[in-house]
């Protein structure tokens, strides 16, 4: 019962998610500064990563990072993007990136992230090799 009850919320939020997309597509047009144009980017890459479309949101995250190599946010975003497609070396490095650019130094979502990209790295390389 509690799964029927929540489904309407989790379509709800993917509704959300889809309308904000489109926002930001529209923000897109009206926005003129890269740096500017590197947030909205980065934001579109949350919302695709929210609604599991991860080659979508790995596309929006590098586009945000090409037009702002120092956007924590968007570097992030394609550490996420390449954890959730299973390419963890990779995801390790977009990872460190984004928190050698973070000013605060101890942001513990990206430190947990990198754990978690590591580990899954090993366990994925272990089961290769197996």
């Amino acid at each position: 019962e509690d799964g029927i009850r929540d489904q309407p919320r989790s379509r709800g939020l993917g509704d959300v998610y889809k309308r904000q997309i489109a926002h930001y597509e529209l923000s897109l047009q009206d926005t003129e500064l890269d740096s500017d144009k590197s947030i909205v980017h980065s934001n579109r890459a949350a919302c695709f990563l929210k609604l599991g479309r991860l080659e979508e949101a790995l596309k929006e995250a590098e586009r945000s990072v090409s037009l702002d190599e120092k956007n924590v946010e968007g570097n992030f975003r394609v550490g996420l993007a390449l954890h959730a497609l299973k390419r963890y070396g990779e995801a390790v490095k977009a990872l460190e990136k984004a928190q050698s650019l973070e000013k605060k130094k101890q942001n513990k979502d990206i430190e947990n992230a990198i754990r978690m990209a590591e580990f899954m790295g090993r366990k994925q390389a272990a089961e290769t090799s197996a």
